[in-house]
């Protein structure tokens, strides 16, 4: 199912992504679903259920599928709001009715307009996104549940070694920073999402699509031409060279079956 959502960063983590470094992000269930216990001492597991012809996954307690939805999925698209200004010939008009032209983002820390003021990130229209997510997974769990490499990939600066620091104290400060002291001691049930990262618009054509139309249009001219070489060498008699020419023939026709497919399934996940 396409579905296509605003998502809000800090210029921090856009930064991070960016760099490439930034791979999840975490986020507040809301309201906090309430684990019950199932024996003394040991509370119910929380999990997502997947229903059929359902939107969004639910929250499940245990064996209890709630009416709690959890609003990511895999394949679904998500376009980045940060902090931007616009240029200073349109700064007195509402975001909805500026023209497409170019912007300027906080987190770059490069040349911007003084005498424009910036735009809060939740002010972003789609048109000025930069960023798009592929959300890749979903999974629900406890804050403090986070392992050293998921922290690496909410874009940890430093690397994940031995003897180094712990990637979960970095992501265990920046938590409380964006959700006051003991955020992180209050160890909140999260949703955490994996995704991918292009540098475009959401709007903007793939260029993934892009190239496989491309390949698939060379590759639709060379079965073509293989066919029609194929008969000529026939009125000359020559079965062997036709015989190679229908060969290279079947070998475009799959290549073009598989470009195809891939192109199906690009515009499918998008």
């Amino acid at each position: 199912m396409a579905v296509d959502r605003p998502i809000i960063f800090s210029a921090p983590m856009v930064r991070a992504l960016l760099a490439g470094t930034k791979t999840q992000t975490r986020r507040l269930l809301n309201p906090q679903p309430q684990r019950f216990e199932v024996a003394p001492g040991e509370l119910c597991d929380l999990t997502l259920h997947y229903g059929e012809g359902e939107p969004w996954p639910r929250i499940t307690l245990g064996r209890v599928i709630t009416r709690q939805e959890v609003r990511y999925r895999p394949g679904m698209r998500l376009w980045v709001r940060e902090n931007w200004k616009p240029h200073s010939l349109y700064a007195h008009m509402k975001p909805c009715d500026m023209p497409q032209a170019h912007v300027f983002y906080a987190a770059d820390n490069a040349y911007a307009p003084s005498n424009t003021p910036w735009v809060p990130s939740i002010h972003m229209p789609r048109w000025a996104s930069r960023l798009t997510l592929t959300v890749t997974d979903v999974r629900v769990q406890r804050l403090q549940e986070i392992s050293r490499g998921d922290a690496l990939d909410e874009g940890c600066p430093f690397p994940n070694m031995a003897a180094g620091p712990d990637p979960c104290d970095w992501y265990r400060d920046l938590w409380n920073q964006l959700h006051g002291a003991g955020g992180w001691d209050a160890n909140p049930e999260v949703v955490a999402v994996s995704f991918t990262v292009e540098r475009r618009n959401i709007g903007a054509a793939d260029p993934r699509a892009a190239a496989l139309a491309q390949a698939a249009g060379a590759l639709t001219s060379a079965c073509a031409a293989f066919i029609d070489m194929a008969e000529r060498f026939r009125q000359r008699n020559a079965r062997d060279w036709a015989e190679r020419a229908e060969a290279k023939q079947a070998e475009c026709e799959a290549a073009l079956t598989v470009v195809t497919a891939a192109a199906r399934h690009g515009a499918a996940d998008a």
